[in-house]
Parts: structure tokens; sequence; C-alpha cells
């Protein structure tokens, strides 16, 4: 995505918001940033933001310091319709490592898929996990 610089404005968000425009519009090239659906991905899957500079780490930590009665939110308009919000898209559960034995042509089968078979095993294993759940709830 393309910014136009405008020095005025940059100043008046760090005075503002208390991030500069180079930091903010760092969220840009964040691979989980959240878009409106159907909207086209800005960054192949996998790929990384770059590394912050120290002043930007700065920035981001005094932001999370911040309480929420201290945020602006005047030049941000409000969301009204929150019809096609995603809860979870972009949640992501922390993985374990683990030693498993499956069958030799099951293995053939996922890795024949192509690259990530042990992405594919946890997404069936959650689908499973998924649907025995929402079948104790009926």
């Amino acid at each position: 995505m393309r910014f136009e610089w405008d020095e005025v404005k940059s100043g008046r968000s760090l005075t503002k918001h208390r991030i500069s425009f180079e930091t903010a519009s760092l969220v840009f090239e964040n691979p989980h940033v959240l878009v409106r659906p159907g909207a086209k991905r800005r960054h192949p899957k996998g790929k990384h933001m770059k590394k912050l500079t120290k002043n930007q780490t700065k920035e981001i930590r005094a932001l999370k310091r911040m309480k929420d009665n201290e945020i602006d939110f005047t030049d941000i308009p409000l969301t009204h319709d929150w019809s096609n919000a995603v809860v979870g898209k972009f949640y992501r559960p922390i993985k374990k490592s683990l030693t498993i034995r499956v069958d030799a042509d099951v293995l053939a089968w996922l890795k024949a898929q192509g690259k990530g078979y042990q992405t594919r095993i946890n997404g069936l294993l959650r689908e499973a996990m998924e649907g025995v759940r929402s079948r104790k709830r009926v």
C-alpha cells in the first residue's frame, strides 16, 4: 500500500495518538491484520513483518501502557455493522510438540497433498474435536 507523506499530519498524529505515522502504517505490513471479508491478502501466507526499530518498539510499548479512557477515538468512524465480523479468525492456539505413530498409507496420503501435512493433521483433529463438541451441545 502506498502512503502520501504529510509532515504536519504526522506531527499531529504523534501528539494526539502518541504514535508516529511511520509506526502506525506498519499495520498494513502485518500478515495478521484484520481485513474485510473477501479482501485480497496484502502478504503471502507465512511472510512476516520487518523488524521494528528501537523507536517503534518504544512507541508500541507506550501504547500498550495506555488505559482505554486515554485513547482518542474522535477521528475514527464508528462501526455499527459487525455482521461480517469473524470471531476468532486470527486466533493462534499454543502448539505442543509430540511424536505420534500413524499408518504409512495415511501419512503418504497426507504428504501427497503437498507441503504442510502436519498442519493438515492438526486441522483434521481440530475438525473432529469440534464435531464432537457440537454434537454434545445438541
